[in-house]
């Protein structure tokens, strides 16, 4: 995994430009190891996707 493109993915999804899926595939991770970065540095994970409410996701 590159470190530049997966910070690069986190901030997308950390601002809700992009949701999960396709933050995970830009930073080529799987949904459950981005979910897992995500929670690791502190980003509330969201249902649904970008556009979508930002319903936090059980940790």
């Amino acid at each position: 995994m590159r470190t530049h493109a997966l910070r690069t993915a986190m901030t997308l999804y950390e601002s809700g430009t992009v949701g999960i899926d396709a933050a995970a595939r830009s930073a080529g991770v799987t949904t459950e190891r981005m979910r897992h970065r995500l929670r690791s540095s502190g980003i509330t994970v969201r249902e649904g996707g970008a556009g979508q409410p930002t319903a936090p996701v059980g940790r």
